[in-house]
């Protein structure tokens, strides 16, 4: 278990890890509330794997005869 503390970084506050953890500088990560308002869960941020997908070069060969709109092509 990690030990968070708050400090002040300009107007806002941030969390400060200790020096031996396994973050990496500039990696980002996801402050995610529960129910409860009270508790969170830190996660990674994942990479998007399709961010750099070229337009068009992934053929979908799936054909939708009962959405209407499917031939708009």
């Amino acid at each position: 278990m990690l030990i968070l503390k708050t400090v002040q970084f300009g107007d806002s506050l941030a969390l400060l890890l200790p020096k031996n953890s396994n973050f990496q500088k500039g990696s980002k990560w996801l402050l995610i509330p529960s129910d409860d308002g009270e508790t969170f869960t830190l996660v990674p941020k994942l990479q998007d794997r399709f961010n750099h997908a070229v337009s068009g070069s992934i053929k979908m060969s799936e054909d939708w005869p009962d959405v209407p709109g499917h031939d708009l092509d």
